[in-house]
């Protein structure tokens, strides 16, 4: 195949030598939609293809080096050339066949010759017309170059008014055929319309041809001479781009006319905003029929949507912001899940990292002021404070449950520091909430009920209780040999007298896994183990760590776990599907990765836990510890390996760079709690998908 090689330069450069530099060149470009020939240097093309354009011209002065400017008066100026070519249509005329018959010798001459079809000849007709219109209205500027482009600009606005006779025109223009002129042109230009910008004039405000299109195309050329008279090349550019997006955008060309844009703020738009003009428009047209949308309407499209998507259109506009922001605390579904730091401050702010984003946030919470934070479920954190009595050994803990979000509170009746872990059963406004808190060293368990004045205490058992869950209207409790035990709320409902009397219920065993049952005979030291309910399952996960130099606990690996209800039997899960675990000593959970909106699927969200599972925050060792971490930070904290949260992810353990997640052992666990979506719909902005 042969080849060619081509130059692109403008016309404002020396032409290459054609001994050194040997082919074509190419000094303007067609323009299919204009039917025109356009210099490089014009710029009239989309940006995509005058980006094109550039490149080719790049490439050529790399390629043959820089070229020098033409002196000024060896360009022409570009009336010149367009005359040259008037002047050549005008000199066309049509030729008879030489075999013409004698009838067609008979017709006038005005059917021998008809005018030509062609775009030159109907181009040169209207612009006789519009001439004729600037003639009447006294608008010519006396510049011939500068009425070409008022007569251009006229034409490819005409399409926007109507060719009804207003009472100026009444007057006429001395001819018979003023009529005639108007509804011709007005139909010629109603042919180059496309179907959007036909039913936009039909459905927008009428004007009146000419007289509002003529004040508005002065207007429009008078403010880009006086603008860029002083550079020839730039007011052909911008009137070329202006007739151009005038023709074909039919919104900007009527806000011209009603006035809604001034001259002036035209001349400064981007070629992406002239463009845009149209979107624009149309969005705000039908902002307003969406604003309008029934509420009830709305909230079930939400309730369609991910978290995600739903926090997305509350930005849409303030009458959305503020129906979907509107609180729900009973009926809300999930929320944001997030990181509560640990730690006894004396401020009003508690620090919060939400993982899904990886962004830090300050929470408003004046009841936290000298509190632990004891654990929580969905918006609701469990608050604990240190009361001491007459005695040092005397101390009590005052327990509160708050909505940070609502700023609800409830008040439970006092504890001794006894109790390691509280599970609340759901919601506090559900019907029948109760709280549960285990004691360490001991299977011994209390009970709260609404309206109760103290805590009842249920059974006891050998052994320890490690952790807790509520799931499908039972307690579920692990021991220290990872047996599960069950705690069904109808027994203790059944048993309980309103006076508040012993409650007795029965225990309703599940062995633990035999192959963890191996693992927890070899090294019981080197595991934490979690209860997790997920989508009415119950999940039994065993997270596997190392000790490195007596100070970090690295976790190496997760197996997870799923009782079967029906025969108690535990079933390995491989793959957690849709579901994302957060695990945490004080509050385990899951959520639908689809739900959401985004995150990590089939995996598992941990925080740094404290080795000892039956320790608390406000004991001497993390009491002294937390108070020490917030004014003097350990030198291991300052280590970027250590983290206070990561992510576990199914399937990838063969990879080459295997999982390994390090906390300090010397640290206190977070808690995980849940941003209600009324609360981010408020407060937070939209949240990207990755």
């Amino acid at each position: 195949m042969d080849k060619c090689v081509v130059h692109f330069v403008p016309r404002h450069k020396q032409l290459p030598k054609r001994k050194d530099h040997p082919g074509f060149i190419v000094q303007k470009v067609y323009d299919t939609v204009e039917r025109k020939l356009w210099r490089l240097s014009d710029k009239d093309y989309e940006d995509i293809k005058q980006q094109e354009i550039d490149g080719l011209v790049q490439k050529t002065l790399k390629r043959i080096g820089e070229l020098l400017d033409i002196e000024p008066k060896e360009e022409a100026p570009d009336y010149d050339e367009d005359q040259i070519k008037y002047r050549r249509s005008l000199n066309r005329k049509s030729v008879s066949p030489p075999n013409a018959s004698k009838e067609e010798e008979e017709t006038p001459r005005s059917e021998q010759h008809p005018k030509s079809e062609t775009p030159v000849n109907c181009v040169t007709n209207n612009a006789s017309e519009y001439y004729g219109i600037l003639v009447e209205f006294n608008a010519l500027t006396g510049d011939s170059h500068r009425d070409k482009w008022l007569e251009r600009l006229l034409q490819h606005i005409q399409y926007m008014c109507d060719c009804n006779d207003s009472k100026e025109r009444d007057k006429g223009l001395g001819n018979g055929n003023s009529d005639e002129i108007n509804c011709g042109s007005k139909h010629i230009s109603s042919e180059s319309l496309n179907d959007s910008q036909y039913k936009f004039q039909k459905n927008s405000k009428s004007f009146i041809w000419p007289d509002a299109a003529v004040s508005a195309i002065v207007s429009l050329e008078k403010a880009s001479h006086d603008a860029l008279s002083s550079d020839f090349m730039k007011y052909n550019q911008k009137l070329r781009q202006l007739a151009f997006n005038l023709q074909k955008n039919a919104v900007l060309a009527c806000r011209l006319l009603n006035g809604e844009l001034e001259p002036s703020r035209i001349l400064n738009m981007t070629p992406i905003e002239l463009k845009m003009t149209k979107e624009r428009s149309i969005r705000h047209k039908y902002l307003n029929y969406w604003c309008s949308l029934p509420h009830d309407i709305l909230k079930l499209i939400a309730e369609k949507v991910s978290f995600v998507d739903c926090l997305s259109m509350s930005k849409v506009c303030m009458s959305w912001n503020g129906i979907l922001g509107e609180e729900h605390p009973s009926t809300q579904r999930h929320g944001l899940p997030c990181l509560l730091v640990s730690g006894r401050g004396n401020n009003e702010t508690k620090t919060c990292i939400s993982v899904l984003e990886n962004r830090v946030w300050e929470l408003k919470l004046p009841e936290s002021c000298g509190k632990y934070c004891w654990g929580s479920f969905c918006d609701w954190l469990i608050m604990v404070n240190n009361v001491y009595g007459k005695y040092s050994h005397e101390i009590k803990l005052k327990i509160n449950l708050v909505n940070p979000f609502s700023g609800s509170q409830i008040n439970l009746p006092s504890l001794k520091p006894s109790y390691h872990k509280m599970v609340l059963s759901g919601l506090p406004c559900e019907k029948n909430f109760m709280c549960m808190v285990v004691k360490r060293g001991v299977f011994e368990l209390a009970l709260w009920f609404k309206g109760a004045k103290f805590w009842v205490p249920i059974g006891k058992k050998k052994g320890q209780c490690q952790d807790a869950v509520f799931c499908n209207g039972s307690f579920y409790l692990l021991d220290d040999r990872l047996n599960v035990w069950k705690i069904d709320v109808r027994d203790i409902y059944s048993a309980y007298d309103g006076a508040f009397s012993e409650i007795k219920t029965g225990f309703y065993g599940a062995p633990g896994p035999g192959i963890m049952q191996n693992l927890w005979n070899e090294d019981t030291k080197k595991s934490f183990t979690y209860l997790v309910e997920s989508v009415g399952k119950l999940l039994l996960v065993r997270r596997y760590f190392n000790l490195k130099r007596n100070k970090w606990i690295e976790t190496k690996k997760f197996e997870v776990y799923a009782l079967d209800f029906e025969t108690l039997i535990w079933k390995k899960v491989e793959d957690l599907g849709d579901e994302m675990l957060f695990l945490g000593k004080s509050y385990s959970t899951s959520f639908s990765a689809k739900e959401l909106g985004v995150g990590i699927r089939n995996s598992i969200y941990l925080c740094n836990d404290p080795m000892n599972p039956f320790a608390t925050e406000w004991d001497d060792k993390w009491d002294d510890e937390c108070d020490l971490r917030h004014i003097i930070p350990k030198k291991t904290r300052l280590r970027n390996s250590v983290k206070n949260w990561g992510i576990f992810t199914f399937g990838n353990e063969n990879n080459d760079k295997p999982f390994c997640f390090r906390g300090d052992k010397n640290m206190w666990t977070d808690t995980w709690f849940t941003a209600p979506l009324w609360w981010c719909c408020r407060n937070i902005p939209p949240i990207q998908r990755k």
